[in-house]
């Protein structure tokens, strides 16, 4: 075939091609507003942070990840200037919802955590592995480990939960504790509970050594007006069980919003406390708290007085803080802090100066 012959041909061909591609086209679209084409719908989606599934046992997956950091920088009058940085916290995990939609299943990490007196290197970074049944829409009962435990109020938020970049000394002297257990949490209009009977061990170390229970009551009498007044919570909690040696923590709280204004206060009582093998035998009394004002819609500014005793040897340790919390976005803050730490502890007082972040994937992409 002569080159000229075979060029036309082609045209013919390709000519032929293009009309029958657009008549196709054209019934397909007639086609299409009669029936219109759908996607496979037993293929799994995302939105946001969230896989649904179509088919099987399981509804949805959530996946999570947050972040909390910090530099910490140390003044102390007779010693060189100190520089460390820190996470807080870098917890990944997800949950599993079935299609009960009652029912899930929890798989949480934290891999900041390094404890000196663990067994297991693998286990004392596993944050939460429970399963969750709500037994009503505001109530559920959990198996396993399930968050931070309510030994003190601040005790129990994650780390990107409580004002400052570093809890309060009763908070880090008794709670931000995890075990395993069951567990009861309700939330009402007028009343929150969290009781559960526990594991005495702490961390996934060191498993089914004594018994625990921890027990938290919430009162919000100013939920009658619906908020108008702001949002009161008034309550306690108690910590008593014997893992090699018995212990018995109490606290009692307040905390009030209204509007732009923060207020809170905690005191705590510790004959003996349980942070993980051996328990802990000092008596501590302590306290601290909060006010804190938003001057805008993303800036806080925090004021809190913190004090704690060690009844046993008679020591006292007072800090005195200030901070500021900027919100860049929904799941994204950053955060500055001033501490003044006169310790019985410490041989000259100390200044301390704390710059961080905190991130949470969910807050941060659900709100794109």
């Amino acid at each position: 075939m002569k080159r000229k012959e075979f060029k036309r041909v082609f045209i013919f061909l390709f000519s032929l091609l293009i009309f029958s591609g657009a008549q196709s086209f054209a019934l397909t679209e007639v086609e299409l507003k009669k029936e219109p084409l759908t996607l496979r719908s037993d293929l799994p989606r995302v939105e946001g942070t969230t896989i649904f599934v179509e088919k099987g046992l399981v509804d949805k997956v959530d996946i999570l990840f947050s972040l909390s950091s910090y530099n910490e920088m140390t003044v102390e009058s007779g010693k060189d200037f100190s520089d460390k940085f820190n996470f807080g916290s870098i917890a990944p995990g997800f949950v599993v919802h079935f299609k009960d939609k009652k029912t899930r299943a929890g798989l949480l990490f934290s891999v900041a955590r390094n404890f000196e007196n663990n067994d297991n290197d693998f286990w004392e970074k596993v944050a939460g592995l429970y399963l969750e049944h709500d037994l009503a829409p505001n109530n559920h009962i959990s198996v396993g480990n399930r968050k931070r435990l309510p030994v003190t109020y601040e005790g129990m938020l994650t780390a990107n939960q409580h004002p400052f970049l570093v809890r309060s000394q009763i908070a880090r002297r008794f709670g931000n504790v995890e075990s395993f257990g069951v567990r009861n949490t309700a939330n009402y209009k007028y009343l929150d509970y969290d009781i559960g009977f526990y594991d005495g061990s702490r961390f996934m170390n060191k498993l089914f050594n004594g018994t625990e229970f921890i027990g938290m009551v919430q009162f919000k009498p100013l939920a009658y007006f619906n908020d108008k007044y702001g949002s009161l919570k008034i309550g306690g909690s108690v910590d008593t069980g014997n893992s090699e040696g018995s212990f018995n923590v109490f606290s009692a709280n307040a905390l009030y919003q209204y509007k732009k204004l923060y207020f809170d206060f905690e005191y705590a009582h510790a004959n003996g406390y349980n942070r993980g093998l051996p328990v802990y035998s000092d008596k501590y009394d302590g306290f601290y708290t909060t006010l804190g004002y938003n001057i805008t819609d993303k800036l806080q500014v925090l004021g809190r007085y913190d004090y704690l005793k060690n009844q046993s040897g008679g020591k006292e340790s007072r800090e005195y803080s200030a901070g500021l919390t900027y919100s860049v976005r929904p799941g994204l803050n950053l955060l500055a802090n001033y501490v003044f730490v006169d310790s019985d502890y410490e041989n000259n007082c100390q200044h301390k100066i704390y710059l961080g972040t905190r991130f949470d994937l969910g807050d941060f992409v659900n709100n794109l």
